[in-house]
């Protein structure tokens, strides 16, 4: 079985972020396959980024970095706080999914982001500079309606 992610962030047709969202916190014994599958996926696709959410942490590793260490590791509930008022009382996967795709198409939150965690400063520049910002999704929806 081959591994495909939950998102793609896209500039134009260019993959920027590779992410995948856990429903519930990701055990340490299964985190580095997920990182080492994501990292694979992101290279072979060219994208630079990759993001590993769960309900507890976000993790953020540049696709270049040998290291299995993220740039930044926050807490999830910064993201739902940046997308989604009043804040719900259960994340799963779908709504870490929407927090997500709301706060990398949004360049306010991105330069919160920035401002909060310096070392994420080349990640939202790589994803705010993007001219158009698509998921996987919107690409599969706009070949379907032509």
């Amino acid at each position: 079985m081959s591994f495909e992610p939950d998102m793609i962030v896209y500039s134009g047709r260019k993959p920027v972020v590779v992410i995948e969202a856990k429903g519930n916190p990701v055990p340490e014994r299964f985190k580095d396959s997920i990182v080492q599958q994501l990292r694979a996926y992101s290279t072979d696709c060219n994208s630079m980024w990759f993001l590993l959410a769960d309900p507890v942490k976000t993790a953020i590793y540049r696709t270049s970095d040998a290291e299995q260490q993220p740039v930044a590791s926050l807490a999830t509930e910064y993201i739902i706080a940046e997308a989604i008022r009043p804040k719900p009382e259960v994340v799963g996967e779908q709504t870490l999914l929407f927090a997500l795709d709301k706060v990398l198409h949004d360049r306010r939150s991105l330069g919160r982001l920035a401002d909060a965690n310096p070392r994420l400063k080349s990640f939202v520049t790589d994803v705010s500079s993007a001219s158009a910002i698509e998921t996987a999704d919107d690409i599969g929806r706009k070949s379907r309606s032509t």
